[in-house]
């Protein structure tokens, strides 16, 4: 009995959860344009969870997805992760550990108004030795989309979309 109480305590489901957080570069854009943000995820020490793309065909990385349908990703910047030696691997993989910063653009809807943008983060904390259950978290964030100024021309929709996207680090 004791070691099935052992057992329980060290279960996959215990992993202390990353602190994740969600911000926006900004709280209101022109309708269909670009909206930036970061995810950043922060693991407990000793925890790491694998780059996007990971190393290894059957590792879960860390992935940022977008739950709400007007909101298109356009482009997500996974940063190159750190070589670990994992468990009885031959190769090192690279893996996230401490804070990491995953910067997005995505399109906003074409339609004016209030929205609320579903982010979700989807990752397995693993240690040295074995990995955690995948989790997702979900972060809402609240965006409002304005109509194109007088004079707006597809242009201008070009040099905002160029600038958002150079500005992608």
């Amino acid at each position: 009995m004791l070691n099935l109480i052992a057992l329980l305590a060290i279960s996959p489901n215990q992993a202390e959860a990353p602190e994740i957080s969600v911000k926006l570069d900004q709280t209101a854009g022109i309708a269909g344009g670009p909206v930036r943000g970061t995810a950043t995820i922060t693991f407990a020490p000793g925890l790491h969870g694998y780059q996007n793309p990971p190393s290894q065909e059957y590792q879960i990385p860390v992935a940022v997805s977008v739950g709400e349908e007007s909101f298109k990703p356009v482009k997500i910047k996974y940063p190159v992760g750190e070589e670990h030696k994992v468990g009885g691997e031959n190769e090192a993989s690279r893996t996230y550990s401490g804070t990491v910063s995953i910067p997005f653009v995505l399109k906003s809807p074409a339609k004016p108004g209030k929205h609320t943008i579903s982010v979700k983060v989807r990752y397995q904390q693993c240690t040295d030795s074995m990995c955690f259950a995948p989790k997702t978290t979900t972060q809402a964030v609240e965006f409002t989309t304005k109509a194109a100024p007088k004079g707006w021309t597809i242009v201008s929709g070009a040099a905002i979309w160029a600038k958002a996207l150079s500005e992608l680090k």
